[in-house]
């Protein structure tokens, strides 16, 4: 439901209010200078207000009172001291309801600087949570381009054991310096170096599986080499493309 704005209604009415307490503050003067009697009445007269709005008033229903007594009691005094004490008391009463008004607007107004310094500080926050998550993901983005440039990371130890045994699975023999090498290259090198054993034992039997293998890894041989020449026998092809190699 929308909420009705009487802002500009309260100011009218607060603006009529101060008009009125103008009006009755020249009417007491006016009584007073003439030496008229002072009552709700009078006042209500000349200022053009009810006595309803007057007793209404504290501070002016207190002075109206005030004058009033003075003036049953007969006594010549200054029309200046008459007042004095009256309007100190309306002074001071205005004066207190000012000083409530201004700490409750101080009061709302450290409520409205909390409000702001929270939603600061969890904007502050979810801030920094996307600066670490974009962080991570760049971190991720420089990992999988340096992948991508070095073709596959280093071998972990488990990855090392079990390209070892898939070796010796495939039936090469595995001595220390073989075994050092595959532990020191990329399953990616090893798988591939392997996978080019397969097809140069197809085309001819090698008399050094160990060391084959262990030239392959380290020179990063691949399957499917094309052999180029009919005219030699399998075996020299083999040697063109795989050169013997020596434990």
């Amino acid at each position: 439901m929308h909420k009705r704005d009487t802002s500009g209604l309260k100011k009218h009415a607060q603006m009529r209010s101060q008009e009125a307490k103008r009006r009755t503050e020249e009417g007491i003067r006016q009584l007073i200078k003439d030496k008229k009697p002072i009552s709700f009445k009078t006042v209500a007269e000349i200022s053009g207000v009810s006595r309803a709005w007057l007793y209404q008033q504290d501070d002016i229903r207190a002075r109206i009172e005030h004058l009033r007594s003075q003036q049953s009691t007969r006594k010549s005094v200054p029309i200046e001291q008459k007042a004095t004490r009256s309007s100190n008391t309306a002074v001071v009463r205005t004066l207190k309801e000012r000083v409530k008004k201004v700490q409750a607007e101080n009061h709302e107004l450290r409520r409205q600087l909390e409000v702001v310094y929270g939603r600061l500080v969890h904007a502050e926050g979810e801030a920094e949570r996307y600066k670490r998550q974009l962080e991570m993901i760049q971190r991720e983005r420089d990992k999988q381009q340096e992948n991508m440039q070095t073709n596959e990371a280093p071998s972990s130890t488990a990855d090392s054991f079990s390209a070892v045994r898939i070796v010796e699975e495939a039936g090469i023999p595995v001595n220390a310096t073989l075994s050092r090498v595959i532990r020191a290259a990329a399953p990616g090198t090893v798988r591939n170096a392997l996978e080019a054993f397969q097809q140069a034992s197809e085309i001819a039997a090698i008399r050094h599986p160990g060391g084959w293998l262990k030239r392959a890894i380290e020179e990063a041989w691949e399957p499917n080499i094309e052999i180029a020449s009919d005219e030699t026998t399998e075996l020299d092809r083999f040697n063109e493309w795989f050169p013997a190699a020596r434990e």
